[in-house]
C-alpha cells in the first residue's frame, strides 16, 4: 500500500496459486467469446467520438445560439459534427447512424462527415430546405464561418426563369413535396394568373444556369460576324465561318472563302474575341437614276427624280496570310480492333506520344489532321500503368522522368489518382455492346455512354446509328 509492502508470497506453479489464493472465487458467470466478438467490440469503442472539451462546447452553444434556426455543423477531428437535434435532422436527410459523444457538458447524439465532403453534404441539406451553417476549425482551436446557406437563397421567391421560351415567376416552393409553383409572367401583366407546377430540382437547376450566364456572359457571335481575335502567339483577322460544339473556324481570306481559314478552341476564341472591336465597316453606298420627270413637262410644281439605292459589301482590309499546308480532319472514326493492345511500356509511349500532340495542337490553336487524330486514339488512359508514378520502380525510373518533366504538377495529380479508377474498353467489346442494341432494334435516339473515358463509345458509333 503506497511504498508499504504488506505480504508477499511466491508459489512453484500456477496450479498451486490457483489452489491457495482462488479457490473462493467464482467464475460461473465467465462466458467465452469469439474474436469476431471482440473485433465488433473495439469498433464500438472505436466509434465513440473524442470529447468535446469545454471551451469547445460553449463556443458552440454560443453560435448555436446565433444560428438557432440552421444545422450548425462544427469541425472537430476532420469533420463537420452536427449535435443533438441538429444530428437527428441530419440523420434523417443524410442517412448514416448517430452516435453518442461526451462533452463538458454531458452526453449528446452526434452524426458528421469529412471536412472534404463539407460542399456536396451542405450543398444536400441546403436543396432539402435546411439552413446550414458550417464553422471551420482554426489553427488555435477557434472556429471561423466555412459556409451560410440561407434557406431562403436556394430558390428566391419572385425569381424569373425561362422555359420553352417564356418567362415564368418564383410563386411557392414546397421542399417537403419538392415542387415549385411558377406564374407565368406575359400572361400575368395581361391580368391572366396562370401558374404551373414544376420539379424544384428542374428548376433549381435553370435558375443556376442564368445565374452563371449573368455572371460570365458569353460574347455574342454568329456564322458570318467579322472579328478580331487576339491569342497569345498571334491576332487573326477574318469571318466566322462555322461554330461548333468545341471549335471555331475564322476564314481569314479577303474574300472570306473557307479553304483560308484558322480553325481553333472555342474557348479560346471566346476569350480573345475583341467583342468591343469586332470589324464593322459599313458597306458603300451606290445610287443609281433610273428616271426624272422634268417639272414644267408634268404640270408639277417640283421635278421627280427615281433612283435605286444600293450596296456593295467591302472586303476585309487585311494582308492575306500565307495558306496552310495543313488539311483539318473531320469526325474521327476508330476501325482498328487492335487499339489499345500491348504491354505496359507500349501503352506508356502511345500515351506519352498523344499527350505531346495535344500538347502541340493547344499551342498551334489548331484541330488535328487526321494522323494527329490516329496517334490521339492511341491514349488509353493511366489504368494498370501504377508503377510509371512510383519512384521507387528502378524498372520504371525513365518513364517516371519522363512522366514528370511533361505535366504539370496538377496535370501529374490527376494522372496518377487516375490509377484507381480507370477502366478502358476496348473496340471489340463496344462492337459488340452496339451489336446487340441494334438487334434489339435500335437505331436513333439517345446514347448515355456513362463513363465517358477515352471517347471509344463516340468513335465507334456505327453509321446506322449516326442520327443519334
Amino acid at each position: 500500500m503506497g511504498e508499504v509492502l504488506i505480504d508477499e508470497r511466491q508459489y512453484e506453479s500456477l496450479e498451486n496459486l490457483t489452489e491457495t489464493e482462488l479457490e473462493a472465487l467464482d467464475f460461473s458467470e465467465l462466458v467465452s467469446v469469439t474474436d469476431e466478438e471482440l473485433e465488433h467490440y473495439h469498433s464500438k469503442a472505436e466509434e465513440r467520438p473524442a470529447l468535446l472539451p469545454l471551451d469547445a462546447a460553449a463556443e458552440y452553444n454560443a453560435l448555436k445560439e446565433q444560428y438557432p434556426d440552421a444545422l450548425v455543423g462544427f469541425e472537430q477531428n476532420g469533420y463537420y459534427e452536427f449535435y443533438g437535434e441538429d444530428a437527428r435532422k441530419v440523420c434523417e436527410l443524410l442517412g448514416g447512424k448517430l452516435l453518442e459523444k461526451e462533452t463538458a457538458l454531458g452526453t449528446v447524439p452526434v452524426i458528421g462527415f469529412p471536412r472534404d465532403q463539407w460542399a456536396y453534404r451542405a450543398k444536400h441539406l441546403w436543396q432539402c430546405g435546411e439552413n446550414v451553417y458550417l464553422a471551420g476549425l482554426n489553427e488555435d482551436g477557434t472556429h471561423h464561418q466555412t459556409k451560410y446557406l440561407r434557406r431562403e437563397e436556394y430558390l428566391p421567391l419572385g425569381t424569373t426563369i425561362h422555359m420553352e421560351g417564356r418567362a415564368f415567376r418564383v410563386d411557392t416552393v414546397n421542399y417537403d413535396r419538392g415542387s415549385v409553383t411558377l406564374q407565368d409572367v406575359a400572361l400575368a401583366e395581361m391580368r391572366m394568373p396562370v401558374f404551373r407546377e414544376e420539379p424544384l430540382a428542374l428548376v433549381r437547376e435553370l435558375y443556376e444556369q442564368e445565374q452563371d450566364a449573368m455572371e460570365h456572359p458569353l460574347p455574342d457571335y454568329k456564322v458570318g460576324d467579322n472579328v478580331i481575335v487576339d491569342l497569345p502567339t498571334r491576332t487573326i483577322e477574318g469571318t466566322i465561318g462555322y461554330v461548333g460544339e468545341t471549335d471555331v473556324r475564322i476564314d481569314t481570306s479577303a474574300q472570306g472563302q473557307s479553304w483560308d481559314n484558322e480553325v481553333i478552341n472555342k474557348r479560346q476564341f471566346e476569350d480573345g474575341l475583341r467583342q468591343n472591336e469586332q470589324v464593322t465597316t459599313q458597306p458603300d453606298s451606290t445610287v443609281k437614276t433610273v428616271a426624272i420627270y422634268p417639272a414644267e413637262e408634268n404640270r408639277m410644281p417640283y421635278d421627280i427624280v427615281i433612283q435605286t439605292i444600293g450596296s456593295k459589301s467591302p472586303t476585309l482590309d487585311a494582308v492575306e496570310p500565307e495558306r496552310s499546308t495543313l488539311e483539318l480532319a473531320g469526325n474521327f472514326h476508330i476501325t482498328d480492333d487492335d487499339l489499345g493492345v500491348g504491354g505496359p511500356k507500349q501503352k506508356f509511349a502511345r500515351n506519352i506520344e498523344a499527350i505531346r500532340t495535344l500538347f502541340k495542337l493547344e499551342d498551334e490553336h489548331r484541330g488535328a489532321t487526321a494522323e494527329e487524330q490516329q496517334v490521339l486514339s492511341q491514349y488509353v488512359g493511366w489504368g494498370g500503368l501504377a508503377d510509371a508514378f512510383d519512384p521507387s520502380k528502378d524498372s520504371w525510373a525513365k518513364e517516371y522522368a519522363e512522366l514528370k518533366g511533361l505535366l504539370s504538377e496538377d496535370e501529374y495529380a490527376a494522372a496518377r489518382s487516375s490509377t484507381l479508377n480507370a477502366h478502358y474498353t476496348s473496340p471489340t467489346v463496344i462492337r459488340s455492346i452496339y451489336d446487340a442494341v441494334e438487334r434489339m432494334g435500335f437505331r436513333s435516339g439517345n446514347i448515355l455512354e456513362p463513363s465517358m473515358g477515352v471517347g471509344n463509345f463516340f468513335g465507334m458509333l456505327p453509321d446506322t446509328m449516326q442520327d443519334s
